[in-house]
C-alpha cells in the first residue's frame, strides 16, 4: 500500500521482499510466479533486471521465491551492491523485513536509508517494536519512524500516547483496522489501487506523503 501510495505521487517504487524463508509479497500484488527472485540473485544466477515485475498501478516488484524453504546466507556485500544500483532507478526502495531479530534484519537495519517501525498497539508487538528501535540506536539510525497499524479505538488496547511514550518519538500514522483490508487481500489488490476513494487508502496515501515530504493528498 505504501508502494502503491508513493507511486500515485510520481514516485518510482520498487517494493523488495526479503522475507525469505515465507514469501508473501507476491499474494498481495496478485502476482504468484516469477521466473527469476531475489534468491537466484543473491545466489549470482540473475541480474536485477531479471528479478524485477511491474504491477499494474507502477510499481516494481524484486519478489522472494515462494518454494525455497532454506535460510539465504546473504552477505553484506551482496545486499549494499544490490541497493546501490536499484538507487540508480528508483526514488524510494522500500524492504519487506522478515519476523525477529536475526541476521537478516541487522543487515537491513546497517543498510538503510529510513526505517519504519510497523507496530500493533498490543504489549507484545510493542515490545518487538521497542526492540527494534533499540537496534536502530545502536546502529546510530538517524530516520526512524512510527506507524502503529490495525487500531480499533475500542479503549482495550495501547493508547497511541502510551506508544509514543514508550519508544520515544511520535507516531507519523495511524492506521485503524478494517475489513477493507481483508477484502483487498481477497481480491489480490493493494487498497489503494483496489479502493483508491476509501478513506483508509487516504490515510495510506498521507502516510506516503509525510515520507516523501509531498502535498498531501485530498479525499
Amino acid at each position: 500500500n505504501l508502494g502503491v501510495a508513493l507511486r500515485e505521487i510520481g514516485k518510482r517504487v520498487i517494493v523488495v521482499d526479503l522475507n525469505l524463508t515465507s514469501s508473501h509479497l507476491g499474494i498481495h500484488f496478485g502476482l504468484f510466479y516469477f521466473p527469476k527472485t531475489i534468491n537466484d540473485l543473491l545466489y549470482g544466477r540473475c541480474d536485477i533486471l531479471s528479478a524485477t515485475y511491474r504491477h499494474p498501478s507502477g510499481v516494481h516488484l524484486l519478489p522472494a521465491s515462494i518454494d525455497n524453504f532454506k535460510e539465504v546466507e546473504i552477505a553484506q556485500r551482496s545486499l549494499s551492491k544490490i541497493f546501490r544500483n536499484l538507487k540508480k532507478s528508483y526514488d524510494f526502495i522500500i524492504v519487506d523485513s522478515p519476523p525477529g531479530f536475526g541476521s537478516v534484519t541487522t543487515l537491513l537495519v546497517k543498510n538503510a536509508d529510513r526505517i519504519l517501525v510497523v507496530t500493533n498497539p498490543d504489549p507484545s508487538s510493542l515490545m518487538d517494536a521497542k526492540k527494534l528501535c533499540e537496534i536502530c540506536h545502536k546502529l546510530k539510525k538517524k530516520h526512524v519512524d512510527v506507524i502503529v497499524n490495525r487500531v480499533n479505538f475500542s479503549g482495550k488496547e495501547l493508547k497511541i500516547e502510551e506508544i509514543e511514550s514508550a519508544l520515544g518519538q511520535r507516531a507519523i500514522g495511524v492506521i485503524p483496522e478494517d475489513k477493507i483490508f481483508k477484502e483487498s487481500l481477497f481480491f489480490k489488490e493493494p487498497v489503494v489501487s483496489f479502493k483508491p476513494k476509501h478513506w483508509i487508502s487516504y490515510i495510506l496515501k498521507r502516510i506516503a506523503s509525510k515520507i516523501a515530504k509531498a502535498e498531501t493528498p485530498q479525499i
